[in-house]
């Protein structure tokens, strides 16, 4: 598996995030590139799957979860 990093325009994140969720929701089943077969494939996991719980357990080990309380105290809200 690998992992790919894009960086957004925080004014543009929105737009971004609908994009790529009308991409996974059926819109797109997979995208490549003819010239670089490799470097963007991007196909549908479907949510019962094994990679799916893979990506879910990765996640979930590598994203801190913070309260509202916490959230607050380091926005110093």
């Amino acid at each position: 598996m690998q992992t790919l990093q894009i960086e957004v325009s925080e004014d543009k994140l929105e737009l971004f995030l609908t994009i790529i969720g009308n991409l996974k929701d059926d819109i797109v089943k997979s995208i490549t590139l003819p010239n670089k077969p490799n470097a963007l494939n991007i196909e549908a996991i479907e949510k019962d799957s094994e990679d799916y719980r893979e990506i879910q357990a990765i996640k979930a080990q590598n994203n801190a979860k913070y309260s509202l309380s916490d959230v607050k105290a380091q926005l110093g809200l």
